[in-house]
This record gives C-alpha cells, sequence and structure tokens, in this order.
C-alpha cells in the first residue's frame, strides 16, 4: 500500500468547510455570487493600510535576503518583534520563547504533533473552528477531542460545572479562544474568573496538562475586554500560544504565525528544542523575505497604531452594518463582540444546508453551514462580513437582508 497510515488517517478526516467551499467555488454562477463562506479578509484592506509591507518584501528580496536563514524558530529580529507585539498587550514574553510557524494553523499542529500522545485528550468548546478534528487526526491516532457546549442563550458562554466535570483524567490540553471562529463572540470575565480556579485545581495533579490559546482575533476586538489565562498568576505558565497576523493585519496569505511557549520549566525547554527541531526537519525555515518584511513592521513606532485604526475604520463598521442588516431582517444571532464574523441562528428557515442552498442558488450569497463547527451550530450558518472586496460587499448585504427578509415570510413545515 503506497499511502501511509498517516495519510489515510487524513484522508478519512477532511475539513468539512473546505469540502463546502470548493462546492461552492464549482457552481455554475460563481461569478456573480458575495462571497461570505471562506474565511478571508478583503485585500484592499491590506493595501490601504500595510502596502508597504509590499514594498519591505520586494527590497528584502532584492538585498540578499533570501537564503535560508539558518535559525528554524524564526529571524532574531522578528521573534523580537512578537515578543513587542505581546509588551504592547502588556505581557512580557521573550523572544526566545517565541518560534514561527505557517499561519496559526501551522502552528497549531506544531503544538499537537510535539505534546500529544495517543490517549491523551484534549478539551475545546462547542462551537469551535472544525479545523482541529481533520488536523489531529493525521498526527495522532487515538487523540480523544471533547467539546464544552456553549450556550447560545448565555451569550456563547459555558456553564462552570460543566468545565468542571470535563475536566477528567488524561485531559493534556485544554483550549481556549476568545475571541470566538465561529461566533464572534469573546468569553466574559465573569466566566472566566469562575474557570481560573477550577482549572488550577486539575492543573496541580497534573504537570504536564497545558491551555492552548489561540489567539488569532486577539487584536480584532470590538470592546477592549479580554481574556486569558495569562492574566491567572497560577496558571500563566502552563500556556501555550498560537497567534498569526493573518485576520488582524488583513494578510492571511502571508502565512505569517507564531508560537509562543511561556512556561519556564525543563519540560518547555525541552518543548522549545522540539519545536525548531521540527520545523527545521520539515520546512526548514520560513521564507525569509516575509520574515525580514514583517520584522521591520512589527519594530516600528506606529504599526500597531495602523492596526487599531484598521479594526475601526474597516472591521468595526462592516460588523455594524452587518448588525443592523441582520437586525432589520430579525435574524436571530448573538451580537458578536469580535473576529470577523456573526453566527446566524436559521432553524426558523429551514435547515443549514436548505437555506445556504436557497442563499447561492436564488440570492447570489454563500456562506459555511454551522454543523461543521459543533452540534450547538447545527441550525446556524456563519456570515464572514470581512471577506468581500468594498463594492461587492455593498451588494451582497443588500442581497442577505433582502433574502432573510423574503425568507422570513415562508412558513416552514413543522419537522
Amino acid at each position: 500500500m503506497l499511502l501511509s497510515e498517516r495519510a489515510r488517517r487524513r484522508l478519512a478526516s477532511p475539513s468539512g468547510i473546505l469540502e463546502e467551499t470548493k462546492a461552492i467555488s464549482k457552481h455554475p454562477n460563481i461569478a456573480d455570487m458575495v462571497r461570505f463562506d471562506i474565511g478571508n479578509i478583503n485585500p484592499e484592506i491590506f493595501t490601504r493600510y500595510f502596502h508597504d509591507l509590499s514594498l519591505s518584501l520586494y527590497h528584502a528580496s532584492e538585498d540578499g535576503k533570501n537564503v535560508y536563514d539558518g535559525v528554524s524558530a524564526g529571524i532574531e529580529s522578528l521573534r523580537k518583534g512578537y515578543s513587542r507585539y505581546f509588551a504592547e498587550s502588556g505581557y512580557k514574553i521573550p523572544a526566545s520563547s517565541i518560534f514561527l510557524s505557517s499561519g496559526g494553523m501551522g502552528g497549531l499542529s506544531l503544538v499537537d504533533d510535539n505534546i500529544l500522545n495517543p490517549y491523551d485528550i484534549v478539551l475545546t468548546t462547542d462551537p469551535r473552528w472544525e479545523t482541529r478534528e481533520s488536523q489531529q487526526a493525521p498526527i495522532i491516532s487515538k487523540t480523544q477531542i471533547t467539546r464544552l457546549p456553549l450556550y447560545e442563550e448565555l451569550g456563547w458562554q459555558f456553564k462552570p460545572k460543566e468545565l468542571e466535570e470535563m475536566l477528567v483524567l488524561g485531559t493534556k490540553v485544554f483550549e481556549w479562544s476568545s475571541p470566538l471562529n465561529p461566533t464572534g463572540t469573546k468569553i466574559k470575565s465573569e466566566y472566566f474568573d469562575e474557570a481560573v480556579p477550577i482549572i488550577h485545581s486539575y492543573a496541580k495533579t497534573h504537570p504536564d496538562f497545558r491551555i492552548l490559546e489561540d489567539w488569532a482575533y486577539h487584536r480584532v476586538n470590538y470592546s477592549g475586554e479580554f481574556t486569558t489565562f495569562l492574566d491567572a498568576p497560577e496558571l500563566a505558565d502552563r500556556v501555550i500560544i498560537v497567534n498569526s497576523l493573518s485576520k488582524s493585519f488583513a494578510m492571511p496569505g502571508w502565512r505569517e504565525g507564531m508560537i509562543a511557549v511561556v512556561g519556564e520549566s525543563q519540560q518547555d525547554f525541552e518543548l522549545h528544542e522540539a519545536l525548531e527541531n521540527n520545523m527545521r526537519t520539515s520546512t526548514t525555515c520560513l521564507f525569509t523575505p516575509a520574515q525580514h518584511a514583517v520584522a521591520e513592521a512589527l519594530n516600528s513606532d506606529e504599526i500597531f497604531q495602523r492596526q487599531e485604526e484598521m479594526i475601526l475604520k474597516e472591521y468595526l463598521p462592516r460588523r455594524n452594518r452587518m448588525v443592523e442588516a441582520l437586525e432589520r431582517a430579525e435574524v436571530s444571532f448573538v451580537k458578536p463582540d469580535g473576529a470577523i464574523y456573526v453566527l446566524a441562528n436559521v432553524k426558523r428557515y429551514g435547515t443549514p444546508s436548505e437555506v445556504a442552498k436557497k442563499l447561492q442558488d436564488e440570492y447570489g450569497i454563500t456562506v459555511v453551514t454551522g454543523g461543521h463547527f459543533g452540534k450547538r451550530a447545527s441550525n446556524h450558518v456563519r456570515i464572514n462580513y470581512m471577506g468581500p472586496t468594498d463594492e461587492r460587499f455593498e451588494v451582497g448585504l443588500e442581497r442577505l437582508e433582502k433574502t432573510f427578509t423574503e425568507l422570513a415570510k415562508i412558513e416552514i413545515p413543522a419537522a
């Protein structure tokens, strides 16, 4: 048999979102559709705010910085730039604890590959970005993923008692993502405060236990509140952060990601070595001209002010307009306060698949069905309001409001 066991597991656990978006791309009328499905960012926004990164990339290529960097963890100036990124948010993480990855997905895969064993349990949330299952299956067979329910009626928050019940023997990783894909909501501070002693009680007797925080939307934050276990002194040394500039700096195609191992135990230093070795033996290093371009940006004096301006002038107005359009159409959803998505409850109109197909075939709009993200989102569709260009967003917003207004007039037979 030609294929390895790992390859067969990968084929057996495809990404449902990827399969759905691939099918959408083959739709005969795709050219006229407004795509609210895939998690891209309007490329015009990057050009407006970070065009100088493209120039830096060009100059790095011309200046001989297009060779192996010799450091698989990443060039020192970029690791220092990421350290500065954390400092900007009030957290001191040295460059030596930071390792580059190919986007956030690459970072999650690297962490999985280096800390998970067969029969380990990963506790994540429901809903949650579905690619975790398709990522972990090829890496470690028999790893179990359990999902902590988030409740729509609570604003997509968890019940602390259920968290306590689900932290069982064998749980190696608790995944924390706030703001969350696909809901766009954040875990509120009162729930976070209840989670800390529960998790600390478990961690005290499980030295290998880690909290894996996904910071992909850390700086796509509309209300300012941000919960991280770095703010819990008793748990901060158990945190591993995976981050990406894809969404927060409108550059998904650059694949600029990183891993920060916060702890300073011998086990954590062994993980440092393992991560760097993994990069060295797989990809050698990330694209070096891009490393130099991003390092120059992250070490500049005004890059974070520009990023905040972009969120306020580009992301937030789109969020507001999408929310207002859905409210006028009387669609049920929890208002997002971060990320780039609205998770709309479409149960009153039919199944998510029926609604998504109707949106495509009759109204020229694409969305992603919510079942990919877990059982708690099985009555929903995810709408990415940041994907279309400026012109197409206007067209899509008008179509979307009209669509749901008309769907509300159609009586759906009881199941």
